[in-house]
């Protein structure tokens, strides 16, 4: 269960963290974090056994799937210590709003590099893109986080294009763009 989990980590995790210099309030979410995601992680997984059965589907392939759609969480208690900001801890609201927004476009980048799939599916060339993006999106510098929407930015771009490409050569495509004149010709 997630309370006794975390009864367990904030006994012995948190004071560790704390004596490493981290703020108590971050000690305290990055346990709290890794102790409910426990749930999703082999071996044991309680919350992939229960779906799995109710699916029908394998445990450990549930339990795989589980951990890669919940990477996220696995990186989130670290930003609460590398960007105690995120918290509010010692920072002003702009701050804090900022160090939101990057935290969670670095989390999107790094979902839609790990489904392949963002507008439409993923080539190699932007998951590999994708990843320096999220990594620098996650980062506590402003560079990194520069680089990153910029590689986000332009995966996004490029996606866009390639669909705006594809609507328009689909066969039975309309063009609604420009409405035909009286005479009939557009």
């Amino acid at each position: 269960p997630t309370s006794a989990a975390y009864i367990l980590v904030a006994l012995l995790g948190a004071p560790a963290l704390v004596n490493l210099g981290v703020p108590l309030l971050a000690a305290h979410f990055f346990v709290f974090f890794f102790a409910n995601i426990s749930a999703i992680t082999p071996p044991v997984a309680i919350s992939c056994l229960v779906a799995a059965k109710i699916a029908g589907a394998g445990f450990f392939k549930t339990s795989f799937i589980a951990v890669r759609l919940g990477l996220p969480g696995f990186i989130l208690p670290f930003l609460f210590v590398m960007h105690p900001e995120l918290l509010g801890i010692d920072s002003t609201l702009g701050q804090t709003l900022l160090v939101a927004a990057m935290a969670l476009a670095g989390v999107v980048a790094l979902n839609v590099m790990l489904e392949g799939h963002l507008l439409r599916p993923l080539g190699w060339l932007e998951r590999i893109a994708l990843a320096p993006a999220a990594l620098g999106l996650l980062h506590p510098s402003l560079w990194a986080s520069a680089i990153g929407i910029g590689l986000f930015a332009l995966v996004a771009l490029l996606q866009l294009r390639a669909q705006r490409a594809q609507a328009g050569a689909s066969p039975g495509a309309v063009n609604v763009t420009a409405p035909p004149s009286a005479d009939g010709r557009a």
